[in-house]
């Protein structure tokens, strides 16, 4: 029994978490996606995301399910699958093998020096498995148990691998390292001796991203362009100009997935060429697959587009891809809006669904978003600013006066708005229509965050903060007892204080309109700080890997609100009237309840259940009529959720175990925990 309460008494913290449980919502769907891939043996499809993970469709792309046990959130830059084994390369975790259709996934990196476990190409040939790594090509003769380095033949300066091809046999390798780009290497022994294979590849076109074959045909996108080779690597002939980043072959037909410029169909061995966007929005294509007659594209800022007509046209295939990157999520009346590298995102139901509204954004790159009455304003990366006038149904340009165009920040207050961009701060009075630039020598500089409080206006850079009383014609250096060199990303404003939050040393609070900067980092596991939000019941933080933490007591203290928070880099917070909402990198939208039950209510005292450890009903001493139970595991899994109509629970089907259980009713909010035996 003492060992039970030990126990009990351990996970205390851990039953803290779980006050508030994080759902993720329905979307935005899509991701950055990264790698393809298609087991012949289910036609089962494969997508890997940049910090995502892996995916998986049974359906021919209609729907796609999460399947990270093992791997996690891990960026998967390449898959390949081969007798019911999928293999997936991570960049800086190594390779993972899955034998279970991707249901659960092993490391498997005996072998791979810290270099080798950036991995970007994985191919395989029989019984061997090759992986190309930021340390040069590894071989494995058994599934991955242990590797080999293989590379005789390839410069040193030059192991930085971007592709793998098997052609007739033969092995080849795109490789770079230093700045400089190293072409083509051919092996004719499974890799143990390599030769350079570079006539007609010069400049741009040593840049080579993938390859892929049709016969004795090998295609090789590069930044230069397509390149083909009918006599296996020794002479290579232009196909196109356009930087490309990803090509597939099927028959004679190729698809070219270009770095800015969408799709390009050749029906001819490359021979001419045409572009082939209706239906795709996104222009930095990532990689192929191609499933019988059906195309399938990845995508780095829209998620997968497929088609079946070799290009004619596109249509969406993301359904169940929650990896949208959200930098920022704001509210307009009923409507929340998220922005992000898919462009941007409306709901009207509290985050249950969403719809892309990106008609007239020039750039589908948007950092922040901002409100203005019945007005929303949209700041892009490298095209300004843009307005819509209509809940994002249409966008209008707004640019006039801007010369800076990458946008970072956007701030309203009153008939203002302000813009920090990477060349300072621009101000409109106008609805946006002219911005006029406010800047002297210390506010030219990259702006990534604005608040303001009264006749004070702080702007966040990369180097410090930055004040101004007088309407920002003039600036001072605000940046007393911060760090030097500290990048703030996030600035609110509560009251008499002033929180900045920076990439590396935590929360500052300033008490006298940034005279003066304290720490106030008690409780934070992470002190890179992303994202800020603040209303009268506490503050919020949003971090790079260590997801969120609330602060009731003006940054004095903080706890970790992470229960079912899978993705926890967290880049943007809104606080809703009835949820919290956390725009990931790589994981889409979450809501939370915290914003209607109260973060006050987590120092509530703890629930009393007994007997515990209990074996087939729980009792629960003190609970309101109609009160809510959940029940979570250990991992913060909800198992459990229904109205009380009494004071029992059954908890006979549950497994033995650790749990912790979260009571609502109209008292407020109270958790216990307890053991089943």
């Amino acid at each position: 029994m003492k060992k039970v309460l030990a126990i009990i008494l351990c996970t205390f913290a851990f039953s803290g978490n779980l006050i508030a449980q994080w759902q993720q919502s329905n979307g935005p769907y899509g991701g950055d996606i990264r790698a393809l891939a298609v087991d012949t043996a289910t036609n089962h499809l494969f997508a890997g995301l940049n910090h995502g993970g892996v995916y998986k469709s049974t359906d021919n792309g209609a729907s796609w399910t999460m399947v990270n046990n093992g791997i996690e959130f891990n960026t998967v830059s390449t898959l390949a699958a081969s007798d019911g084994k999928i293999f997936a390369g991570t960049y800086d975790n190594g390779v993972f093998i899955s034998t279970d259709d991707g249901n659960s996934w092993t490391a498997i990196n005996n072998g791979l020096t810290t270099y080798g476990k950036f991995v970007s190409s994985i191919v395989v040939y029989r019984d061997y498995i090759f992986a190309g790594t930021n340390d040069g090509v590894y071989f494995s003769s058994n599934n991955g148990s242990t590797w080999t380095s293989v590379n005789s033949g390839i410069p040193d300066n030059v192991l930085h691998v971007h592709s793998l091809l098997i052609s007739g046999g033969i092995l080849y390798a795109s490789v770079a390292g230093g700045g400089i780009n190293g072409g083509i290497y051919r092996s004719a022994d499974n890799g143990r001796n390599w030769v350079e294979v570079n006539n007609g590849l010069s400049g741009n076109s040593l840049n080579v991203f993938s390859m892929a074959t049709n016969g004795n045909m090998i295609f090789a996108a590069t930044n230069g362009g397509i390149y083909t080779s009918t006599d296996n690597g020794g002479t290579w002939t232009e196909k196109s100009n356009l930087s490309t980043w990803s090509v597939a072959v099927n028959g004679s037909n190729i698809f070219a997935g270009t770095i800015g410029s969408g799709i390009y169909f050749s029906p001819d061995n490359g021979d001419t060429w045409t572009a082939v966007n209706d239906g795709i929005p996104a222009k930095y294509i990532g990689a192929f697959v191609i499933s019988g007659n059906n195309i399938f594209a990845g995508t780095w800022d829209g998620g997968i587009f497929l088609s079946t007509n070799n290009g004619t046209n596109w249509t969406d295939a993301n359904e169940g891809i929650t990896g949208m990157a959200i930098s920022s999520i704001v509210h307009s009346g009923d409507r929340i809006f998220a922005g992000g590298y898919g462009g941007v995102y409306t709901s009207t139901d509290q985050g249950n669904s969403w719809t892309i509204v990106n008609n007239g954004l020039l750039s589908t790159s948007v950092i922040p978003l901002a409100v203005s009455g019945s007005n929303i304003f949209a700041g892009t990366q490298n095209k300004g600013i843009f307005l819509s006038e209509d809940n994002g149904t249409s966008w209008t340009e707004v640019n006039n006066g801007l010369t800076s165009t990458d946008i970072r920040a956007l701030n309203v207050k009153g008939d203002s708005i302000l813009a920090g961009t990477n060349g300072g701060v621009f101000l409109s009075t106008d609805n946006g229509s002219n911005w006029v630039e406010k800047n002297n020598e210390l506010s030219k500089v990259q702006v990534m965050s604005i608040a303001t409080r009264d006749t004070c206006t702080f702007i966040g850079t990369t180097n410090g903060i930055l004040l101004s009383t007088d309407n920002c014609n003039s600036w001072v250096d605000a940046s007393g007892g911060l760090p030097s060199n500290t990048t703030v990303y996030a600035i609110v404003v509560s009251g008499d204080n002033v929180f900045a939050g920076t990439f590396g040393d935590g929360v500052y609070l300033s008490s006298n309109n940034g005279s003066s900067w304290t720490a106030v980092n008690n409780g934070l596991s992470d002190l890179q700080i992303m994202s800020l939000a603040v209303n009268e019941k506490g503050i919020f933080a949003g971090t790079y890997n260590g997801g969120v933490f609330v602060s009731t007591n003006n940054g004095s203290s903080w706890i970790a609100v992470n229960s079912g928070l899978l993705c926890k880099r967290v880049s943007s917070l809104m606080l809703g009237s009835n949820y919290v909402y956390a725009g990931t990198s790589a994981a889409s939208v979450w809501t939370n309840d915290v914003g209607i039950t109260g973060v006050r209510e987590i120092k509530k005292s703890e629930i009393s259940v007994f007997p515990n450890p209990a074996k087939e009903t729980l009792f629960l001493r003190g609970i309101e009529p109609n009160a809510e139970i959940s029940i979570y595991n250990i991992k913060g899994k909800l198992l459990f959720n229904k109205i009380l109509t009494s004071n029992q629970v059954d908890i006979s089907s549950l497994p033995r175990g650790l749990y912790a259980i979260k009571i609502v009713d109209k008292t407020g909010m109270r958790t216990g925990k307890f053991i089943k035996q």
